[in-house]
């Protein structure tokens, strides 16, 4: 989840007159023209004369021609706010004194990189080179598409830009924090940290810095951690639907079971509809037998996500506790034609087979288990042996 701290302004305009502000080049496209197949840029200048900006905008243009829809004039701060929210923009860079937008980038349409749309930023302030804006733009943007090595090439070129005397102006903070979530994504364990600590040193007080480190120590399995650094960054302000999710996990992950649903009521207040809290939340009433709960949970992160193989066999397993035992198998069933070796559902379906007497399916599914495990549980083995026997 990476969120920058967006410095400056507002919609105030108290700088600029109609004679400053270019004509409109174009009309932009229609919201729906943007499908989840094709994500585009739309890039816009209002940055007066300033020749920084007409830099930063020219190496955008040249370097994201082919994705262009659409150029428009942005007339203030909240326009771009507006635009952002309407058309999912992953990327907002302004420029000048001012603080006048120059482009947004819209995200590919499944972004590589786990960042918040709509609103991240970087700021050039008076003095900062153009190429550094740019460079880190593009790398965001590359870092959004899954080329992790275009962009560590220009968020390397951006690090050599930044000013040694002016490093926290120039977000030096939000560089190093994007460039290590590029690191993250493209496995490398050892860079991610090394730039989470560095945005630190730059702004000990940004709270989006221990959220990352935290997801970084969640995929490692390191829950322990990942909760330090989750609260860490609670305490400075950062208060999201996915760093509550990423504690809640953390927790339900270590068995502290009434943490991770307070975590997780908080994730689904925040974004309700958002699918994984509810999955997780559906698992945490499982583990403490709260089966309707369990089964509600779950019934949501279905409707929202019906591909998700989780949530299906979650489900079925809690079928299976209230003994409803054909919707068990329904939904196990699913889930083995949606993941074939997936031998805990081959278990699971067998015994709800086994519990409606059908001793040939169960046996299969079983037979099936062992093929994929190299071995069964002893008192399945018993099972299997008490079937085979009678056949």
């Amino acid at each position: 989840m990476f969120i920058t701290a967006c410095g400056g302004s507002s919609n105030d305009t108290s700088n600029t007159t109609e004679d400053s502000m270019p004509e409109i080049v174009g009309a932009l496209p229609d919201v729906a023209a943007f499908s989840d197949e094709h994500r585009g840029v739309v890039v816009a200048n209002f940055a007066g004369n300033d020749p920084r900006s007409t830099s930063a905008r020219n190496q955008l243009l040249a370097a994201l021609d082919h994705d262009i829809d659409a150029r428009v004039t942005i007339q203030d701060m909240g326009m771009v706010r507006d635009l952002a929210t309407q058309y999912n923009a992953a990327m907002i860079v302004w420029a000048g004194a001012d603080e006048r937008a120059l482009a947004i980038a819209f995200d590919a349409p499944q972004a590589a990189l786990p960042m918040t749309p709509a609103g991240t930023a970087v700021y050039l302030p008076p003095g900062a080179d153009a190429d550094y804006g740019a460079a880190f733009a593009l790398g965001y943007i590359y870092g959004q598409r899954g080329d992790f090595a275009a962009a560590l090439t220009e968020l390397d070129r951006a690090v050599n830009l930044l000013d040694p005397d002016n490093v926290a102006a120039m977000s030096g903070a939000n560089l190093y924090l994007l460039r290590g979530s590029v690191h993250r994504a493209a496995g490398n364990t050892d860079a991610a940290l090394a730039d989470f600590l560095q945005a630190e040193a730059i702004a000990p007080r940004l709270g989006v810095i221990p959220a990352n480190r935290a997801d970084l120590h969640l995929t490692q399995r390191d829950y322990a951690a990942a909760i330090t650094d989750y609260t860490a960054a609670i305490a400075r302000g950062t208060t999201t639907a996915e760093v509550s999710y990423g504690r809640g996990l953390a927790y339900f992950e270590t068995d502290d079971y009434d943490a991770a649903l307070s975590d997780l009521n908080g994730a689904i207040a925040a974004n309700p509809g958002w699918w994984r809290p509810y999955l997780t939340r559906g698992s945490t009433y499982a583990q403490v037998a709260d089966y309707e709960n369990a089964l509600t949970d779950y019934n949501t992160a279905l409707d929202l996500n019906p591909s998700s193989i989780t949530a299906r066999y979650g489900r079925g397993f809690v079928y299976m506790q209230v003994e409803a035992y054909g919707g068990a198998i329904t939904d196990l069933t699913r889930v083995i034609e949606q993941a074939p070796e997936y031998a805990d559902a081959y278990l699971l379906r067998g015994s709800a087979y086994l519990a409606l007497n059908q001793g040939e399916l169960a046996l299969a599914d079983f037979q099936q288990l062992e093929a994929l495990t190299g071995s069964l549980p002893a008192d399945i083995q018993a099972t299997v042996a008490t079937l085979q026997a009678g056949e």
